[in-house]
């Protein structure tokens, strides 16, 4: 954990209020500071301090650097992240409208008393605190309130009062409120879900001896990033900001220099299919545009779709399950397998040397010692950061690592790798059910499994690259991208709707993926399901939730859609939300929520939302007595039934 006292923060700005709240982590205390000298003292000049925000180092650190700068004018507080230092005196006075103004030009770059110039001193302004962006460090993340919803936090809530009013004492009351609610939040989001992608930047900055203050706001991709850059022009006299400004424009790519020349195919089709790809050249406009390379390919009785992405087969609704005297299900897959077609033929970005290939196939080899080690869990997790969130940024222009060469050699040389893997399986009979970037699932009967051992065996001397083989037991798809799988260590694989709830997945009414899995993997009924997990249950996994846009507005009201848009007034049954809302489908409500909007100004139906109870504020987390549990039962079994299998 850092040494210096973290306080979660945030900060409320309207023209005639200003509000920095600070949340004391070790000891559960609030402290409120408005526009004052005590504010600069306390917390933006104390350097024993750590901020912990969301969306900070965008928006709230610049405030508060804004705030440091104006009482020092004229002082060299900053420097503009190459190195250069300025420090034009302020020439705003410092009040709640001149903040307000501040604001208005980060969120929506509108206004002219604040001036970019002036945001961006603000932003590398050279801070005595240190703070965490938790948004950054997670990213993607979508807005707090999203989270709010994925968390399952007790207490959903939009910002009560519109941006740019002036407030009234009790406005200000229930903006202090509101804020210590984002905080609480944010809260929840670093202590559950924070601490460890923070310990990782921290092994990560002591095991290669950089600066901790750049990775701990840093999401995965920038982390690696700056690492491997870093450690590749160790002594070299050259920086990677200094190689991206070098790098040439490149306004096209020759598939041909794509494919590497160790892809053979045994079927006059797939020879074909090489040939035809080696003609194609790819215009770029910053990243390759991928079109050109669109196929649908038959190999057996499937089909499969490649692109500029990964391999995936057209999967159909589909029920597996393994037997002793039957057939098996097992899923080969390529281990590692982007950072393998790298390391494979020592591929490296176009701005780099040798050095950036050998620094990468070290961190690689050490990973591969760490996961081997028990005692090296942290070191193992931190390295496969590296390896893997590197790829990213080939296609990015704003990376030294920009390449889109390289992305479709990765891209397209592993899809062409896996049709051989896939044509060698089906050469010799083997059922392949699914196949999805960097692996296949194969159903072999037992007088096959000596046979398809072989093959991956010849794919992998011929491919120079490693598979791992899981083993399941039932398997049930409802096409390539939402299946859930038991394996033969009963452990579970899910995949799109079947996700369970996290940060990263918006998932609507768990309960129905909760006990279609269970129906699915472990042959139970609803009704049996329900009643193993009735303990387990609260109205969290009953929820359906929206949130809108700035172009629509959300209303609630007892109207069909027909009769919405017949209606040309509006009465006062039809009433206005905040833009995020969460509710239950009840068995007594004949309340629905629709939005209004967008470019042709018309009403338009949400999905689940009828029959509706508000549930943005919860208090008592058991199953309300008015849910209609007839609906979800419904719900779960058509998701069954979508699996090709007949719910009961």
């Amino acid at each position: 954990m850092s040494n210096k006292l973290q306080l979660l923060y945030d900060l409320e700005v309207y023209p005639n209020f200003f509000l920095a709240t600070f949340y004391d982590l070790t000891d559960g205390t609030f402290l409120e500071y408005e526009l004052s000298d005590q504010l600069l003292n306390d917390v933006i000049r104390n350097p024993d301090l750590e901020l912990v925000g969301f969306n900070n180092q965008h928006y709230d650190d610049t405030i508060l650097n804004f705030i440091d700068q104006h009482s020092r004018a004229g002082e060299v507080t900053h420097n503009d992240g190459w190195g250069s230092a300025f420090a034009p005196p302020p020439s705003q006075e410092l009040s709640t409208q001149t903040i307000f103004e501040l604001s208005e030009r980060i969120i929506n770059g509108g206004g002219n008393v604040i001036n970019d110039q002036q945001i961006k001193n603000a932003k590398y302004h050279d801070k005595a605190y240190s703070s965490i962006d938790l948004k950054s460090l997670l990213d993607p993340m979508p807005s707090l309130k999203k989270l709010e919803l994925r968390m399952q936090f007790p207490n959903v809530q939009d910002l009560p009062i519109k941006p740019g009013t002036i407030l009234t004492d009790q406005q200000k009351k229930d903006i202090r409120i509101y804020c210590r609610n984002d905080i609480a939040a944010t809260e929840e989001l670093f202590s559950k879900h924070s601490i460890k992608h923070l310990e990782l930047r921290r092994f990560l900055a002591k095991r290669f001896n950089l600066p901790l203050s750049k990775l701990q706001s840093a999401s995965e991709p920038r982390a690696a990033e700056y690492i491997l850059s870093s450690l590749a022009t160790a002594n070299t006299g050259t920086s990677p900001w200094q190689i991206k400004e070098n790098l040439a424009p490149i306004m096209q790519v020759k598939v041909a220099e794509c494919i590497p020349d160790w892809i053979k195919f045994d079927s006059p089709m797939l020879d074909t299919l090489l040939s035809q790809l080696k003609v194609i050249t790819l215009p770029t406009t910053g990243y390759a545009i991928g079109t050109a390379l669109q196929r649908t390919i038959q190999i057996g009785e499937r089909l499969y779709k490649m692109g500029i992405g990964g391999l995936h087969s057209a999967d159909s609704p589909a029920y597996y399950q393994a037997t002793p005297d039957g057939y098996n299900i097992i899923e080969p897959d390529v281990t590692s397998y982007y950072p393998s077609m790298l390391l494979r033929d020592g591929l490296h970005p176009r701005g780099y040397s040798r050095k950036w290939a050998d620094t990468y196939g070290k961190i690689y080899e050490d990973r591969l010692g760490a996961k081997a080690d028990s005692t090296r869990t942290t070191e193992a997790h931190a390295l496969k950061i590296i390896l893997n969130a590197t790829f990213g940024k080939f296609g990015s222009q704003y990376s030294s690592f920009y390449d889109p060469t390289l992305l479709i050699r990765v891209t397209l040389g592993g899809q062409l790798a896996l049709l051989m893997l896939i044509e060698a399986l089906e050469g010799e009979d083997i059922c392949v059910i699914s196949a999805n970037t960097d692996s296949v699932t194969v159903t072999p009967t037992n007088d096959q499994i000596d046979a398809y051992h072989r093959i991956c065996k010849t794919w992998e001397t011929k491919t120079k690259l490693n598979l791992e083989h899981t083993h399941y037991t039932r398997l049930a798809k409802r096409d390539v991208n939402n299946y859930t799988a038991l394996t033969t260590n009963n452990k579970v694989k899910n995949k799109g709707i079947f996700t369970p709830p996290d940060i990263k997945h918006d998932v609507k009414a768990p309960v129905v993926q909760r006990i279609a899995r269970q129906c699915l993997l472990y042959g139970s009924t609803i009704e049996e399901a329900f009643e193993e997990m009735r303990d387990e249950l609260t109205i969290y996994d009953f929820l359906y939730s929206f949130g809108a846009t700035k172009a629509f507005e959300i209303f609630i009201h007892p109207y069909t859609p027909a009769e919405l848009k017949a209606t040309t007034m509006r009465p006062s049954t039809i009433v206005g939300l905040s833009k995020t809302n969460r509710w239950y489908i009840s068995n007594t409500s004949e309340l629905r929520i629709s939005k209004f909007g967008g470019k042709n100004q018309t009403w338009v139906s949400i999905p689940d939302a009828h029959h509706v109870v508000i549930a943005n504020k919860i208090t008592d987390d058991s199953i309300p007595d008015d849910l209609n549990l007839d609906y979800y039962k419904l719900k779960i079994k058509r998701l069954i039934n979508d699996c090709g299998v007949t719910a009961s």
